[in-house]
């Protein structure tokens, strides 16, 4: 149980709260001949060590967010959304989500993304929320009354 606990502090201290870092830099301030203790030596050392430390957390932040992003394509999110706002309008529409250049072409789509409503383009070239697309979808007299 000690070694755990041995280990569970070293991480806290050493790796998430980055003390190595801090204790690296204040022999660099040393090392320029000024003293860590004195108001322009700590203050040097407290810049740099937040710096780096800023920077590593950002770093590993950006990391983490793009991992994330790319499970999650804009494309997925669209698609979802859209089945989620057509659902919760209580409408019975088939939703397809085209690729094929010809098929686009075949519609005079020129900007993606588009919706096509009875085979009619209802929108192009715009990233609509939810809550547009309800309203362009009550608009064309789709699922109750327009709002």
């Amino acid at each position: 149980m000690d070694a755990i606990r041995t280990g569970w502090d070293f991480f806290q201290s050493e790796i998430l709260g980055m003390n190595w870092l801090n204790r690296a830099i204040g022999d660099i301030v040393e090392a320029c001949g000024l003293d860590p203790g004195s108001r322009l030596g700590g203050s040097i050392q407290f810049f740099l060590y937040d710096v780096i430390k800023i920077m590593v957390l950002l770093g590993i932040l950006i990391l983490i967010i793009s991992y994330i992003q790319s499970c999650f394509p804009p494309e997925r999110s669209r698609r979802i959304h859209a089945k989620a706002t057509v659902q919760a309008m209580g409408l019975n529409a088939a939703m397809e989500y085209i690729t094929d250049m010809e098929k686009i072409m075949a519609y005079g789509v020129m900007r993606m993304p588009a919706i096509v409503v009875n085979e009619k383009v209802v929108s192009m070239g715009k990233v609509l929320k939810a809550a547009d697309v309800e309203k362009l979808l009550r608009g064309l007299g789709c699922g109750g009354d327009a709002r």
